[in-house]
């Protein structure tokens, strides 16, 4: 089972290939311990959180059915902050226009549209085409522990290799490879598990 996140880690996609359907838990949120709106962004010079504002007023609802606010606001600063970090990335032009034009198309402003939206996007980045079940559960999900092959990262020189990185990391920086990457990343860890 994997944790409910707007944006998973390259570990979380790695992990998906195993189950099919792939199984996503949510539980209900508590406010102060919820991450599943926070996006990692291994900036130019740190490791930041880029925070979905949430409604306080929809908290009370199945995690699917959390409002976003400032729609318009929080995207235009996550449009910014990945034309900063990834502006200059091999395959950001590429992939960029796709993924605005799926954020734009969103129907409501829920984490459930959010999250199934931007899955949407990094699957059909990626080639992949593997069926998503979301399952109601009833405590939290730690992220799937691999061993990540390091690639070329943008600010890898200064920040060293952030294994943790979203999936658009390795969209952006090595463009179609991605795919093969990810699957050679699944072999060699199934590898690992059987020797």
């Amino acid at each position: 089972m994997l944790p409910f996140k707007i944006f998973p880690s390259i570990a979380w996609f790695a992990e998906m290939d195993k189950t099919k359907p792939a199984r996503v838990g949510y539980m209900s949120p508590r406010f102060k311990d919820f991450t599943g709106n926070k996006i990692l962004l291994p900036g130019p010079n740190t490791v930041q959180f880029f925070s979905i504002p949430l409604s306080k007023k929809s908290l009370s609802s199945n995690l699917l059915q959390i409002e976003t606010v400032e729609e318009q606001k929080w995207k235009r600063e996550f449009k910014n902050a990945l034309q900063t970090i990834y502006g200059k990335s091999p395959f950001y032009e590429y992939y960029d226009y796709k993924l605005w034009d799926a954020l734009d198309s969103l129907k409501d402003n829920t984490l459930g549209e959010l999250f199934l939206t931007t899955l949407r996007w990094s699957k059909q980045a990626l080639q992949n085409d593997i069926e998503v079940e979301l399952v109601a559960i009833e405590s939290g999900i730690c992220d799937p522990e691999i061993k990540i092959n390091p690639y070329h990262q943008m600010f890898q020189e200064k920040l060293g290799f952030v294994k943790d990185a979203p999936i658009f990391d390795l969209i952006f920086n090595c463009g179609p490879e991605a795919s093969v990457y990810l699957n050679n990343l699944i072999l060699n860890n199934n590898k690992r598990k059987d020797s």
